[in-house]
């Protein structure tokens, strides 16, 4: 008789697992990103700013994407998703509240440097509303349940 090695489903198995998370290491992580996030955010808005009013559209487009966006949508991952917090945009559709996504679409679409700068205020302002709501010290009890 031939001996079989493992079957496919077997080694799919095998290399397909998911380390155990410890829940109290990555709220620290989350918790230090959100400082950090905070810091940045009001760091660099001054550039999308500056940018909008230079009538530099494409600039302001790519900074607005960069340093605000971008940051609102990882502090909506770390409130909704914490366990895939640096995906971006990645499965956002399914990952995110469809409420949070309408809202996060009308953000993206920009037809004009005036519409960009409406945006801009209404993603800082989203932005501030989304991070003074995390609690870092509830954060561990969101990290065990499975996504």
């Amino acid at each position: 008789m031939i001996e079989r090695g493992p079957d496919r489903n077997e080694i799919v198995a095998a290399l397909v697992k998911d380390d155990p998370v410890d829940a109290d290491e990555h709220a620290a992580q989350l918790a230090t990103r959100l400082e950090t996030l905070r810091t940045q955010f009001e760091l660099f808005q001054v550039l999308v700013l500056k940018e909008i009013n230079r009538g530099n559209d494409m600039e302001a487009f790519s900074y607005y994407t960069a340093y605000t966006l971008r940051p609102l949508v990882e502090a909506l991952r770390i409130k909704y998703t914490p366990l895939h917090y640096r995906f971006f945009t990645t499965y956002i559709y399914f990952e995110l509240p469809r409420e949070v996504n309408d809202r996060l679409e009308r953000l993206y679409f920009v037809g004009d440097a005036k519409v960009l700068a409406i945006r801009r205020d209404e993603a800082a302002q989203w932005f501030w509303e989304v991070v003074t709501s995390i609690d870092p010290r509830g954060m561990s009890e969101n990290l065990g349940a499975p996504l």
